[in-house]
């Protein structure tokens, strides 16, 4: 059975909130992460903002530094709002990795 990082085809940039900045902004870069990105619905849905949404899943180490609230940057310059983050896998040794839930906002 191959690995899950053999399915990684995407690097993407992560960004968490700075508080303690003037800026107040997602100034600190945790991480570049290799990973995996794929569409869940193919309608927009709705957020509690009333703001149009797409909904990803994203692939990625299980060591990656990502957590609810983070910012995803991918190549391509698309932005995700993380919204969730669950570790599978654990101690099945080859295919543990991190499944991140993230948002894509229209500009």
């Amino acid at each position: 059975m191959p690995t899950i990082q053999r399915f990684y085809n995407r690097t993407v940039t992560i960004r968490r909130y700075n508080a303690g900045s003037a800026q107040r902004d997602f100034s600190t870069v945790t991480a570049s992460q290799e990973t995996h990105i794929q569409r869940d619905t193919s309608t927009p849905t709705i957020d509690r903002y009333g703001a149009n949404a797409a909904i990803y899943t994203a692939w990625m180490d299980v060591d990656a530094d990502i957590k609810h609230g983070d910012m995803v940057v991918d190549t391509d310059g698309l932005v995700y709002k993380v919204t969730g983050v669950i570790k599978q896998g654990q101690d099945t040794a080859i295919n543990e990795h991190k499944e991140v839930f993230m948002r894509q906002y229209d500009k």
